[in-house]
């Protein structure tokens, strides 16, 4: 704990929500602030009432008590959390395979459009082709220059 005094060791004897009663050699004056840390936890509080080395604090904040009672396990549960958040941001098994259905069904679009103008291409030939011949006997009959 820091008071006006510098800095000392205290035994936290209770603890609520915006106050706590703690044990201290020199306890503070009434009405004076003092910030006790625990681990990571900072606490700002004010004196409201001194008993012998005893001493009531009421806290600016609402205190984290399972953090102020084992550090270790509020530091496990922040970890814990972070992970069950970094799994929400995951893609989900199904959300991969609606996504990979998609890209085989423009696929087979992107096939079936290339069939297809191969099919118009030799139908257009073969056109071509039929109809050439005859055009060219009329041509020659007609006593045309062939235009190659």
């Amino acid at each position: 704990m820091k008071s006006a005094d510098g800095w000392q060791d205290v035994a936290i004897r209770n603890v609520s929500a915006h106050g706590m009663r703690v044990s201290v050699a020199l306890p503070p004056r009434r009405g004076a602030y003092i910030e006790l840390r625990r681990a990571t936890q900072v606490i700002i509080g004010r004196t409201m009432w001194v008993q012998g080395n005893d001493f009531g604090v009421r806290t600016q904040d609402t205190i984290d008590i399972p953090s102020l009672v084992n550090p270790n396990a509020a530091k496990a549960e922040a970890m814990l959390g972070e992970a069950r958040s970094d799994r929400r941001r995951l893609p989900r098994p199904e959300d991969s395979a609606q996504r990979a259905s998609g890209i085989v069904q423009k696929l087979q679009y992107a096939v079936f459009g290339a069939v297809l103008m191969a099919g118009a291409g030799y139908a257009a030939m073969t056109v071509s082709d039929a109809l050439g011949s005859p055009m060219h006997a009329v041509r020659d009959a007609l006593g045309g220059k062939p235009a190659r």
